[in-house]
């Protein structure tokens, strides 16, 4: 009798560790793309699925995917930069910060560059000379981005 209870024991012991293994890797394991893609999945409302497509979109359900955090979205293959403008794309001088030269100019963030004599360009040239005055508008803190294939200024 020792022996079957010491058994049964050990068996109750190895199947919940087996339930709560599964439960943390399951979403590893089976959404891997999402997490190389920069998200983590999870529980969400579906105005919280993060699929760049239907952002915004849906009701009070909730629904599995890919959580890319707030200002990244869902492509289907990895976490992208949610549509964004440049902070600059409403002013006048906009081309004195940035002046994407083609669609594609870039495909990643080590492509952009800071340039000017006073840092106010983001662009995909290394060396870019400009006067050396403060142009007016320029704002400090902002971060030079590949932005859907192009170098912008972003919050």
């Amino acid at each position: 009798m020792n022996k079957i209870l010491k058994y049964s024991l050990l068996g109750i012991i190895i199947f919940i560790f087996l339930v709560f293994f599964s439960i943390i890797l399951y979403p590893i394991i089976f959404h891997f793309d999402c997490y190389t893609g920069g998200g983590k999945w999870r529980g969400l409302s579906t105005t919280g699925v993060d699929y760049c497509w239907t952002k915004g979109m849906g009701g009070e359900a909730i629904t599995a995917g890919c959580d890319c955090g707030p200002d990244k979205c869902w492509d289907g293959n990895k976490c992208v930069y949610d549509e964004q403008k440049s902070v600059y794309s409403e002013k006048e001088n906009y081309g004195r910060f940035e002046l994407p030269e083609e669609d594609g100019e870039c495909k990643t963030d080590s492509e952009c560059f800071i340039g000017g004599c006073s840092g106010e360009k983001c662009t995909t040239s290394q060396r870019i000379g400009t006067t050396c005055e403060i142009p007016e508008g320029m704002i400090n803190s902002l971060y030079c981005k590949c932005i859907n294939e192009k170098c912008i200024w972003i919050r």
